[in-house]
């Protein structure tokens, strides 16, 4: 009997089953080469022609070398996607302002609710006039940061999506409370 084996689209052989046990062995063979011998219809791995070699044999001449798909390309890795920094300071800008915001009202409420009487010019008062608007630029600041990366493919996306609610909460309620102080003294 004689097994005819095949790799790389190369033929082997034929060889007898003894060489090919032989050369198996010497590793010379591999089990997941192809191989063919009288009886079987198409080309199988060499491990299956030898675990099912029948005992009798007659010469046949072995089937063309089947043409075996090559391998899709794999995927080129694309670059990873860098992390925004305008993102950061979007959130960052608005958890700060937060924090101010929060600072700014409790000083309030405590210095001025007590006073009824305080002044529009106290020099206080002035200050905190002024760390309002700072803030008020600062989540403006952070309202443009936030909405230059919102769009863009970034893996911290999500901090420019929370910078952008943040700040714009945050606007939109100073400029409604602003709003509100100047038609409270106007009476």
């Amino acid at each position: 009997m004689e097994i005819h084996v095949a790799r790389n689209k190369e033929k082997l052989g034929p060889y007898s089953p003894e060489e090919v046990r032989s050369r198996l062995a010497a590793g010379q063979l591999s089990g997941d080469d192809l191989g063919w011998r009288e009886g079987l219809a198409q080309w199988v791995p060499l491990g299956v022609v030898m675990s099912s070699l029948p005992i009798t044999s007659s010469t046949v001449a072995a089937p063309a070398i089947p043409v075996l798909p090559t391998p899709a390309p794999a995927p080129t890795p694309t670059a990873p996607l860098k992390k925004s920094g305008l993102a950061k300071a979007s959130f960052i800008i608005g958890v700060v302002t937060s924090c101010v915001w929060l600072l700014v009202f409790v000083v309030i409420a405590i210095t001025v609710a007590p006073h009824p009487d305080s002044r529009p010019a106290d020099p206080f008062m002035i200050l905190v006039g002024l760390a309002l608007l700072a803030n008020l630029l600062a989540n403006l600041v952070g309202l443009i940061l936030g909405s230059v990366v919102i769009l863009k493919p970034i893996p911290n996306r999500w901090m420019a999506i929370l910078g952008v609610a943040i700040n714009s909460v945050e606007f939109l309620a100073m400029v409604f409370v602003m709003a509100i102080g100047l038609a409270h003294s106007r009476y």
